[in-house]
């Protein structure tokens, strides 16, 4: 499984990227009173991302052996992740 780390991993970071852009995007647009950033289409779309990110995440944390609760960065991430889903 350790040959698909470096494509998981590119993966991963896209829809890091892909996700705060369209989070950043759709506060901004809502702020000037725009309409369509709550459109299901686009919720949708945030949803996908948010879940490629989440199971990349998984895949990864699989391959290199590194489970929250055990190490700490990772617990911190998982943290982090259930805040941000709040």
């Amino acid at each position: 499984m350790i040959h698909l780390y470096p494509h998981l991993k590119l993966i991963h970071i896209a829809a890091v990227l892909l996700s705060g852009a369209l989070f950043f995007v759709r506060g901004l647009a809502l702020h000037l009173g725009g309409r369509w950033p709550m459109a299901a289409p686009v919720r949708y779309l945030s949803y996908s991302i948010d879940t490629v990110l989440l199971v990349a995440a998984i895949m990864l944390a699989a391959i290199l052996h590194q489970y929250p609760f055990v190490h700490g960065w990772l617990t911190m991430k998982v943290v982090l992740l259930v805040v941000y889903v709040v």
